[in-house]
């Protein structure tokens, strides 16, 4: 046991627990965002994959529920759902993410995930896994109070990352396929063969099905009620509820994924050894896309699957960094980026000064030029994920110009907002940088957190849609004050797992694919039923690669495709549903 009741301290926001002998009773009062925390002396949790409470569900509804490692930070990495019927008992696996000892990080470079179930994060919200001192369950809200019998909590899972002798016999570690080599699962490519086998079987799927009913060209919901038709999207609140109208005058929910491009690339430098074989640029999404359409047809290819599974799927956009050739051939919408900051956003605004601007300016034509007459183009998110400190006229000054030169250049286009990383919203503050010095040595914001309140009136004021990029399990209790009635566009978000062949669950940790489903069903559904939310992108249409994404290192498992542009069916599932039927479900919320 994690704990026993007489060494335990236990309490609640919104709910109230009491201990019967060594079973603790929690009621969740019936408001929005109810909590419960148990605090106990310290244990060490780094050889185990993570905490396991066993829960009973004891009230008369369905309860949903949420768990995270550590109460310090609201939210943590270190995290995991769980769903119960009336009288059910299940297990609320939370898997902690852990550090990466020098040993392994010698033996696995450049990778987030390692063989042996375990994962890190480079970020500082994670709680430390030789530290952990509390577990703390949420619930998002409910029409009555829940109640919860929690019988105890354990470890689950060992962590076996190989390092020395250990970690060489699993030398290369990755296929020519760009898989995972010591692992089996469902839909695994074994042979060049397979990827005209899953092929044909996809396009059997697509035929049989190619759209979800009542769709306009852009997947707008044309059996909805009819709006003025501007030839190009703007925003809208209808009966209390947030939306896009597309160029027809339809409604529209923007749900899709972000990065649908022909490329992922994995880093092979110096790292020859993990890679049974290497393919040019160490990009196997690439390679794999010409073993399954052809060396000479491999990009047309691409883009016509890419766009059917959009209508196939349920799905009506491409978020951020999709690829610009994929977009203008004006099949599906899209949102553009425009850069203007040197380095990464969370590096901080630096010297808004007339070097800047000029970037904006230049940038802004260059992307603008192709796209601002294109009715299926949405609009446009200036940067990335900022953190700087909260100057109202600092921010202010921000987007105020972002928003006049985007304008300038495409009039007629949304101005989508930063796509801002603020996780603790609305129960905490921003990321602030500490040091204003440019350069990469100034990336320092841990537990470095302000009030959201002075940065998110600039914001208001001045962007179109509130694009967030929030990695939660469900988006039911994310309201937004008076002085910020705007849209919000969830920008990023994710679920992932570890059971096909990855090495990292992503930000957001279920227990299997079928868990995942799940967590993709409520999260789409919470969204939907949120009036200030407009559409949600999928972060990633792909996985990355399991050795490490160029970029960082990241080697999640995000993709709705895996890095063989296969299908994870049981998402499929989820996606499809909630797609499908979003115009119906949204409107009569």
């Amino acid at each position: 046991m994690l704990y026993c009741p007489s060494d335990t301290k236990i309490y609640g926001e919104n709910a109230e627990g009491r201990w019967d002998g060594d079973v603790l009773h929690i009621r969740f009062e019936a408001c929005d965002w109810p909590m419960f925390t148990i605090e106990f002396p310290a244990i060490d949790m780094a050889l185990a994959e993570g905490a396991e409470l066993d829960v009973e569900n004891t009230g008369a509804c369905e309860a949903v529920i949420f768990g995270y490692a550590g109460s310090e930070n609201p939210y943590c990495w270190s995290s995991g759902i769980l769903r119960l019927a009336p009288g059910e008992r299940g297990k609320l696996r939370i898997f902690i993410f852990q550090d990466k000892p020098p040993e392994v990080a010698k033996a696995f470079p450049h990778m987030m995930g390692v063989p042996g179930r375990s994962a890190h994060m480079e970020w500082p919200e994670a709680p430390k896994p030789a530290e952990l001192n509390s577990l703390r369950i949420e619930l998002e809200g409910a029409g009555s109070a829940v109640h919860l019998a929690v019988h105890g909590a354990r470890r689950y899972g060992i962590r076996t990352p190989p390092s020395g002798k250990a970690a060489e016999s699993l030398y290369p570690i990755m296929d020519q396929f760009g898989q995972y080599r010591h692992d089996e699962w469902q839909n695994k490519i074994h042979r060049h063969s397979d990827f005209a086998a899953h092929n044909d079987d996809e396009m059997r799927e697509i035929a049989a099905s190619p759209c979800a009913p009542e769709r306009n060209k852009y997947g707008g919901w044309a059996g909805g009620p009819q709006f003025d038709a501007t030839g190009h999207f703007y925003t809208k609140q209808v009966d209390g509820r947030w939306w896009f109208i597309d160029p027809d005058g339809r409604l529209y929910w923007a749900f899709g994924p972000s990065f649908v491009r022909p490329s992922c690339k994995a880093k092979t430098d110096g790292l020859e050894y993990l890679f049974e074989e290497i393919v040019p640029e160490g990009d196997y999404y690439k390679a794999n896309l010409k073993r399954k359409f052809g060396e000479s047809h491999w990009m047309e290819g691409f883009i016509d699957r890419a766009h059917d599974r959009m209508r196939h799927w349920g799905m009506n956009t491409f978020g951020t960094a999709a690829d610009m050739d994929l977009c203008l051939t004006s099949r599906t919408p899209y949102c553009m980026h425009i850069y203007s900051l040197r380095f990464a956003a969370r590096y901080g605004l630096g010297e808004l000064d007339a070097a800047w601007k000029q970037r904006l300016e230049v940038n802004a034509a260059k992307v603008c030029e192709a796209t601002a007459d294109d009715p299926f183009c949405i609009g446009y998110f200036i940067d990335n994920e900022i953190h700087d400190k909260p100057d109202f006229g600092r921010w202010d000054y921000y987007y105020a110009t972002c928003r006049d030169v985007q304008k300038k250049y495409a009039p007629n286009k949304l101005f989508l907002g930063s796509r801002q990383d603020w996780h603790r919203f609305p129960r905490g503050g921003v990321p602030v940088r500490i040091d204003h010095s440019d350069g990469p040595d100034a990336h320092d914001y841990s537990d470095t957190y302000k009030g959201y309140e002075a940065v998110l009136r600039a914001y208001a004021v001045h962007a179109d849609v509130l694009a967030f990029n929030q990695y939660r399990y469900t988006y039911y209790n994310l309201r937004m004050p008076d002085y910020a009635n705007k849209p919000i566009l969830i920008s990023e978000t994710t679920v992932g797992a570890l059971d096909r062949g990855m090495l990292h669950p992503s930000l957001r940790p279920t227990q299997s694919q079928e868990e995942r489903a799940f967590a993709c069903s409520h999260m789409l559904a919470s969204a939907l039923a949120n009036p200030w939310i407009i559409g949600l992108h999928w972060f990633m249409y792909m996985d990355q690669p399991c050795t490490g994404w160029e970029h960082n290192g990241e080697n999640f498992q995000m993709g709705i495709v895996d890095i063989c542009d296969t299908p994870y069916p049981e998402l499929l599932t989820s996606i499809k549903e909630a797609g499908y039927s979003m115009y119906s479900r949204r409107y009569g919320s």
